[in-house]
């Protein structure tokens, strides 16, 4: 359970750690129970500690009222009921094992393609390191694995893939890759940008919406990751499979693992060109503001100032003198919380 709350926190800022505790409590956290529809009689909760506000706000946002494991996830700020309770240390081992924003992003699609295969029953999957468990699979490492390849092996004892399971692969598959419609017979389930119909134009199967995002390519988005970790002068950027040229950078196994190792003759890291691709995903995210030391360029529907409410940097045009009184209530509240100083 803690590594499946990781991974989704991690995508919205640094994690430093993650309690789960059993039965009910008050003082906010993360709770999720079962019920008919309802949230009462509490199995679980959990508090998770980042290392920033706006990373705990931003999950908070993206996780109250989803669907955890079937069951309803609630989500609020913790009041100092569980604070105490938690480890004051930070979980290095996952925050290396998982990253924050992109780089745990990557991650998670990295494990969502190791179980979509899992799911297909595919007899062995290649992965350089371990990713996290996978049932009926063991992963083995290049010495103890056949041909020397490190992956996941499907145990002998495996029961026969589902065949529910291989046909919502199958679909996620399709759907990632913006496949107009998909063929299936029946419904296996729901696919975000789809519609199950019976008796559509190319028979009985899924259908896109046509208001449905582009469908991204995962390899130019691991390329953008590098290019961003290549302009803040990273050694070594984990990457499994080679997605482009960087430059300043070799693609090769190492002691870190499989991935870019900076050159020694490598130029030296590009701030500017570092804090440009900030901005550019940080406006394209909608975020309100984003600290930035000086004017690096021209962004679309911002406004970069020496001074303003939240300090030197680009404000977000037409929407910052609205938004700061409700700003500014929010960390009133926090402050009599407890939660910031």
């Amino acid at each position: 359970l803690t590594d499946e709350l990781w991974g989704e926190c991690c995508r919205h800022g640094e994690v430093e750690r993650i309690g789960v505790y059993a039965g009910h409590g008050g003082g906010g956290g993360l709770g999720y129970g079962r019920g008919d529809g309802g949230l009462h009689e509490l199995e679980t909760r959990a508090a998770v500690r980042f290392q920033s506000l706006e990373a705990a706000a931003a999950a908070l946002d993206a996780l109250d009222g989803r669907h955890f494991d079937t069951r309803p996830l609630r989500a609020a700020f913790d009041d100092g009921t569980y604070a105490a309770r938690l480890d004051g240390s930070e979980d290095t081992e996952r925050q290396t094992r998982f990253g924050f924003g992109d780089a745990a992003a990557a991650y998670q699609d990295s494990l969502r393609v190791l179980r979509l295969a899992a799911a297909e029953g595919a007899p062995s999957i290649v992965c350089d390191r371990p990713l996290g468990t996978l049932p009926h699979y063991d992963y083995l490492r290049p010495e103890a694995a056949p041909d020397g390849v490190a992956g996941y092996y499907r145990r002998h004892d495996a029961p026969p893939p589902s065949p529910l399971d291989v046909s919502r692969a199958i679909l996620q598959r399709a759907s990632d890759a913006g496949a107009p419609f998909v063929t299936c017979a029946e419904f296996v389930g729901p696919v975000p940008h789809y519609d199950w119909r019976p008796d559509g134009p190319d028979g009985a199967g899924y259908y896109r919406h046509a208001g449905a995002p582009v469908a991204s390519d995962p390899r130019e988005a691991s390329l953008g990751v590098l290019r961003e970790a290549a302009a803040a002068g990273a050694e070594f950027v984990l990457c499994p499979e080679h997605v482009g040229d960087v430059a300043g950078y070799d693609f090769r196994g190492g002691p870190d693992g499989t991935g870019y190792y900076r050159r020694p003759d490598a130029p030296p890291p590009d701030g500017r060109e570092y804090s440009r691709m900030v901005l550019q995903r940080a406006s394209a995210a909608g975020a309100e503001f984003v600290a930035c030391p000086e004017r690096v360029m021209d962004l679309p529907g911002y406004e970069f100032r020496l001074v303003g409410s939240e300090g030197v940097g680009y404000y977000k045009a037409e929407a910052e003198a609205e938004d700061a009184p409700d700003y500014n209530d929010f960390m009133a509240t926090m402050k009599e919380l407890g939660a910031v100083s």
